[in-house]
């Protein structure tokens, strides 16, 4: 699989405001707006979306930017779509969608998402494990939301150096109700499987991966890796992660 192939499955709900500037966010709609998301998909037998800080700082930096140009888009005013936002402020996940909307609360939104075929399947994607939520006020007490939600299943934990090995640890969230067959990390074009797993809980597995340290490494290079699941015998790469910095050898 290319790791310049960035997928997206952006939709949005068009909704006319007015033209008077926008008054600041607020947070509570967003917050409200990821529990009502999660509350629809577990009632789908989905798993709960976690919420993800750049998934939000990208939702949130949309929000106000539309609300300050009183539109509705996928692009923001240089032309990006929400994958590409997402990576720049340091996302991993090779896959990511978004959702707008504008309405009177965040359940009128919600609904009309729910009532709304493209919109309806990104809420229902069991591919998003995270999402984050940028919300702004506008006049007459409507709201604007942007939703974002990203495929990310890796967290990193700890990057160490020992003798000339790397060691990665960290976890993987689970899809509910499904055993995935392996993991794998690919890296320099080479297949890493666990050094070891641990349960942390129902819904996250712990591992640590060992990897050669690459040749000719210093301190100012900058390398990365993918992280596989394997569910019913086919593996899906879902997050590509950046390593740079590491001591000389």
């Amino acid at each position: 699989m290319s790791t310049s192939l960035f997928f997206t499955a952006s939709v949005f709900l068009l909704v006319l405001v007015s033209s008077i500037p926008a008054r600041p966010h607020a947070d509570s709609a967003a917050f409200t707006a990821l529990r009502k998301i999660n509350v629809i998909r577990t009632d789908h037998r989905l798993q709960a979306l976690r919420l993800e800080s750049t998934a939000a700082d990208t939702a949130e930096k949309h929000a106000s930017e539309l609300a300050s140009r009183m539109t509705l888009s996928h692009r923001s005013s240089d032309g990006m779509r929400v994958n590409q936002r997402y990576r720049l402020e340091g996302g991993t996940a090779l896959r990511s969608g978004e959702n707008l909307g504008a309405g009177d609360d965040v359940d009128v939104i919600i609904q009309a998402w729910m009532d709304s075929p493209s919109h309806r399947a990104n809420l229902l994607n069991p591919d998003w494990f995270n999402a984050g939520i940028g919300s702004c006020a506008l006049p007459g007490g409507r709201i604007l939301l942007v939703a974002v939600f990203t495929g990310s299943r890796w967290k990193q934990k700890t990057t160490m150096v020992r003798n000339d090995e790397i060691i990665l640890s960290g976890s993987i969230v689970l899809r509910i109700d499904v055993i995935p067959d392996e993991f794998f990390i690919v890296f320099d074009e080479e297949k890493y499987p666990p050094s070891r797993l641990w349960q942390v809980n129902a819904e996250t597995v712990g591992m640590s991966f060992t990897l050669p340290h690459p040749q000719l490494w210093d301190s100012t290079s900058i390398s990365s890796y993918q992280v596989a699941v394997v569910e019913y015998g086919y593996a899906q790469i879902s997050d590509l992660v950046f390593i740079e910095g590491l001591p000389d050898l």
